[in-house]
């Protein structure tokens, strides 16, 4: 774990970056029916929001990590981001990832911030999902897979201009360069006082 650990080179920059280029993954856990457990695993466009990604399966397992990037395209210049779960630290896993161009990054250790963007999603999942009334691992997929799409193409949010994930992403490419570089320095200073709050609070505490 040592010689595999990723340095954090994110830094919550989430939207410091054109789409599709800083990508989030995390693995939460979805309770249904009498107490059974599903894995939920998906990623996420850090700049969008839109969930690039999903997998349900009742292991939290490699193939579950595996599964959840084998749609991945060769890229460049784009960073993988993840927390420092067991998972993330595997051979093959961050070899599948070198191979494809990504650079990966992971989050300092027990630093639930620095993934807050996947963070909150699976929380936003978790208020507006049901998974009461399910009793199959089938059931579970199949309301994961609804939820996804209405979070992609239905759910407005307040912080993207009240667009939709896949709305907000043609927006941006839609932007020349001008308005982009203007775009990105709006987002940078939104990143400075973040950061300037997050430090008062640290010196607090």
């Amino acid at each position: 774990m040592k010689n595999n650990r990723k340095p954090n080179l994110l830094k919550r920059r989430f939207r410091l970056a054109r789409p599709n280029k800083i990508l989030l993954t995390d693995v939460s856990y979805i309770k249904y029916s009498t107490n059974k457990t599903e894995y939920f695993s998906c990623i996420k466009d850090a700049v969008t929001g839109r969930i690039v990604n999903h997998v349900t399966s009742s292991a939290n397992d490699l193939s579950l990590a595996e599964a959840t990037i084998a749609c991945l395209d060769s890229t460049e210049n784009t960073l993988f981001h993840s927390d420092q779960g067991t998972l993330y630290f595997n051979d093959a896993f961050q070899n599948k990832l070198k191979e494809q161009g990504y650079e990966q990054s992971m989050s300092r250790r027990g630093n639930c911030w620095d993934n807050s963007s996947q963070e909150s999603y699976f929380g936003h999942m978790k208020d507006e999902c049901d998974f009461s009334k399910c009793s199959t691992p089938e059931d579970v997929k199949k309301r994961v897979d609804e939820y996804v799409y209405y979070y992609n193409y239905e759910r407005p949010q307040w912080t993207r201009n009240k667009m939709t994930p896949v709305d907000y992403e043609k927006y941006l490419y839609s932007m020349s360069d001008g308005e982009y570089s203007k775009y990105m320095e709006i987002e940078q200073e939104k990143y400075d006082k973040m950061m300037e709050k997050a430090g008062i609070k640290a010196l607090k505490r």
